[in-house]
């Protein structure tokens, strides 16, 4: 029978190591299901952080669940006995790709919770995830040579046809540019930490000490707009529940769920599936905060959900477009891997 703790925890990044088609079958579902997850709790960050009489400013918000997230993500890994493979990680030759990884982290929730503040929940959302898949999607082209699959490009395009039916305006509420613009950078900035993340798992790095080394360096960045704002919102228990669930759950949980589906997920297919998250906002900004939903933004509700359906359909024979190399398939220099975990948990 195969440990689901031990697959969030190990660092088995071929399905086909574990074990027969069975538990590549079983992997390759595993990791769709914790990116959609991820997915999910990333759309509740919008709207808990619009709620009436809590919703905290756009600076705060994205400073407290910068280091909150960072504090749980640490903790995780020290309770996955990974801290080891993180200071190795923050010492060695990688440590320029985990600053870029720390400031498109940074970047990301400023820009985001600005642009939510500015254009909404349902539309700041849909935007900047909107774009990551496409924005992933041209850089890894340019970066490696190699096109996307035919299978990603069909989702994508049915999702993000989806996406642009949501952008339609309703009538209520004009569109702010300078929040599609802030949300549209979230989405690049988020595309960009995705491939930074793809780029350890190439190397053989575990994921869980690369978010939170990612999440650290952010925390860093995002830390003076604690000491410099305003705390009136975390006078009332109901604001300490907001800052703890942007942090603890969309932040830590989220982001961890994130890296252990990438073991087995592309990177591209995983930012397509990210789409569930403008989904999850525009239902949740529907239902607890009166945002309208057009027939049209009906459509492209559904026509996004067909997109992510394309997306998690499992590939033939049970390969991903983009497995990722064999062990020992690309040279890593001594300085810069990463030791061993003891008793042969790979994490």
């Amino acid at each position: 029978m195969v440990n689901v703790r031990g697959w969030i925890l190990s660092g088995h990044t071929n399905p086909r190591s574990l074990g027969g088609q069975t538990v590549n079958r079983w992997s390759h579902r595993t990791g769709n299901a914790v990116v959609l997850a991820a997915a999910v709790l990333w759309g509740t960050a919008g709207t808990t952080a619009s709620l009436e009489d809590i919703a905290p400013p756009a600076a705060q918000a994205a400073a407290w669940r910068g280091v909150l997230g960072a504090a749980a993500l640490l903790l995780a890994t020290v309770a996955a006995g990974q801290l080891r493979a993180l200071t190795a990680m923050m010492r060695g030759p990688r440590r320029s790709w985990l600053v870029c990884a720390a400031v498109a982290v940074a970047l990301f929730q400023v820009a985001f919770f600005t642009a939510v503040h500015l254009t909404g929940v349902a539309l700041g959302t849909v935007v900047a995830l909107g774009s990551a898949p496409i924005v992933g999607g041209i850089v890894r082209a340019l970066t490696t040579g190699r096109p996307p699959s035919p299978r990603w490009a069909f989702a994508t395009t049915l999702a993000v046809a989806g996406v642009a039916l949501l952008l339609l305006p309703t009538g209520e509420r004009a569109a702010d540019p300078l929040g599609i613009a802030l949300a549209a950078v979230a989405g690049a900035a988020f595309a960009g930490y995705t491939l930074v993340l793809q780029r350890h798992r190439a190397l053989g790095d575990r994921l869980l000490p690369t978010t939170a080394a990612a999440f650290g360096g952010s925390a860093v960045l995002l830390s003076p707009l604690i000491a410099f704002g305003d705390h009136g919102w975390l006078e009332s228990p109901a604001g300490v529940g907001v800052a703890l669930w942007l942090g603890l759950v969309t932040a830590g949980l989220a982001y961890a769920l994130y890296a252990a589906g990438l073991r087995t997920v592309p990177a591209p297919r995983a930012l397509t599936m990210t789409l569930a998250e403008p989904v999850t906002a525009v239902l949740l900004g529907l239902l607890l905060l009166g945002e309208p939903l057009t027939p049209t933004g009906l459509a492209g509700l559904l026509l996004v959900s067909g997109g992510l359906a394309a997306a998690v359909r499992p590939p033939s024979r049970w390969r991903t477009s983009d497995p990722p190399p064999p062990q020992g398939s690309e040279p890593v220099s001594p300085a810069s891997r990463s030791p061993e975990p003891r008793g042969g948990e790979r994490g």
